[in-house]
């Protein structure tokens, strides 16, 4: 059920895979829940209705355990009902043998508690309930560099370090930008045929190149379309320094959006969950190469890009072609933004000699 443990409409697409089960129905009538439905929605009814159910020893006891995982994970602070406050349970008990549903029923009782819980925990909080833990973002700090010990260690002043060239830092991030690339284009013919039925992904491209989405790197950023040159005259308009912690900002914005469509994939049983998670890691490996040659220059980055740039009217598509030509825009402007990182330093590699 609690597929990715971060935010909550991930579990609550998780749930709603789980409810489409023909069995519901009969979750429903073993828990006597049919009062929920009758004007009586309420947290604490649905809970007295578990304490008379005839496992309500099982219930409870596999419910604490559930709720032992997800309540300091996904679930705001101060986000739970008082009625949820469970003492904490190193086991579940449930060995009863006169009814062999017992786990069945206590799995679908489950189901519906966290469908209760999608509704109270999305209710707007006061300031001290807003953050949330969950995964830090893979964009954020790609290579785990605690930038503070590595400045302040006590050894630093008793070592000399050879920093790399810029030649060498920019050539380990188009290496790292080359294989990233070289994936991504190795599947784009079958996913666009899968997805589309277009006899080829050139002809695809062609219909929705001119469009982008809002919160994607825009063509004043990246001023080339997936496959096509830089023009000489933006080229020549570059800087190192700067270069770097733009391009680590984009990427960073295309990486909010290739976790989407990774999370969609396994939601919705996709067909390219593998390939699109390798790219995930690809992009997070050429986004290392960005901070390490940013640390080693000494570039204070920008403010790390958030979740929060993907609304959630583009986040929360059911309708299959709208979600696939979204995911089409992301892994898109994904590739073409790797083409724009290669061809840049390349360039400023050749103004280094």
């Amino acid at each position: 059920i609690i597929m990715v443990k971060t935010e909550l409409q991930y579990l609550r697409l998780s749930v709603r895979l789980c409810m489409r089960t023909r069995t519901v129905a009969e979750a429903s009538d073993a828990l006597q829940l049919s009062k929920l439905s009758n004007g009586q929605s309420n947290i604490s009814h649905f809970f007295q209705l578990v304490s008379e159910h005839p496992h309500a020893k099982c219930m409870h006891s596999f419910l604490a355990k559930i709720m032992a995982q997800v309540k300091y994970d996904w679930v705001p602070q101060g986000g739970l009902p008082s009625c949820l406050q469970f003492k904490h349970q190193t086991r579940v008990y449930c060995r009863t043998k006169e009814d062999g549903n017992a786990w069945k029923t206590a799995f679908y009782l489950c189901l519906i508690v966290l469908i209760f819980l999608d509704s109270t925990a999305a209710r707007p909080m006061n300031s001290r309930r807003k953050s949330r833990r969950g995964p830090k973002p893979k964009w954020v700090n790609p290579c785990g560099i605690n930038t503070n010990f590595i400045r302040n260690h006590a050894l630093q002043g008793h070592h000399e370090v050879i920093p790399l060239s810029d030649r060498e830092l920019m050539q380990n991030v188009i290496l790292a930008a080359r294989n990233a690339l070289i994936h991504s284009n190795g599947f784009k013919d079958s996913y666009v045929q899968k997805s589309f039925s277009a006899p080829s992904w050139q002809d695809h491209h062609q219909t929705w190149k001119d469009q982008r989405l809002r919160w994607l790197p825009s063509w004043s950023q990246i001023p080339k379309h997936l496959h096509e040159q830089l023009e000489q005259t933006h080229l020549k308009q570059l800087r190192m320094d700067t270069s770097l912690s733009k391009m680590y900002s984009y990427l960073q914005k295309i990486a909010v959006g290739l976790e989407q469509v990774v999370l969609d994939q396994a939601v919705y049983d996709g067909d390219f969950i593998m390939e699109f998670n390798e790219a995930e890691y690809k992009l997070k490996a050429v986004l290392c190469e960005l901070q390490v040659a940013m640390l080693e220059r000494g570039i204070q980055p920008e403010e790390d890009v958030s979740r929060e740039i993907m609304t959630s009217d583009v986040r929360d598509i059911e309708d299959t072609s709208y979600r696939n030509l979204r995911d089409w825009y992301i892994y898109r402007d994904y590739m073409n933004g790797l083409e724009y990182v290669i061809h840049s330093f390349d360039h400023l590699k050749d103004q280094a000699k």
